[in-house]
């Protein structure tokens, strides 16, 4: 059984981008609570999954696990939302984002996009 696409992504992640290096620019409006509590609350929207590259939920359980209580992690209909994070199988992303409009949005394609918040969750 091979490994999963997030497990493939960290084994050949370069150094540079392992260290937080080389990022183009912070996540604007997510930042962590330096002490205590959770951090801002995300909801998650999947896409409808027709053209899946890699497992979408697999790659959000992991950035949960990863996350731990940087973020408070909620549906996306539960409003008072800080970022909704759209987690689509391929680069067309046509899950409807038209419910969150005025709401920050984070669009992730593939896993190097999931790592890519993830380090500017725990850097920020």
């Amino acid at each position: 059984m091979g490994a999963s696409a997030q497990e493939q992504f960290r084994r050949d992640v370069p150094k540079e981008r392992e260290e937080g290096r080389g990022l183009e620019s912070p996540l604007n409006g997510i930042q962590r609570e330096k002490q205590g509590g959770t951090g801002r609350r995300v909801g998650v929207k999947y896409c409808g999954g027709c053209n899946p590259h890699y497992d979408r939920v697999s790659l959000v359980e992991d950035l949960k696990m990863r996350l731990g209580r940087e973020i408070e992690w909620a549906s996306p209909e539960a409003g008072d939302l800080d970022l909704v994070l759209a987690i689509e199988g391929c680069q067309t992303a046509c899950a409807d984002l038209s419910p969150f409009e005025g709401s920050e949005i984070r669009i992730i394609t593939c896993p190097e996009d999931a790592e890519g918040f993830f380090l500017e969750i725990v850097r920020a």
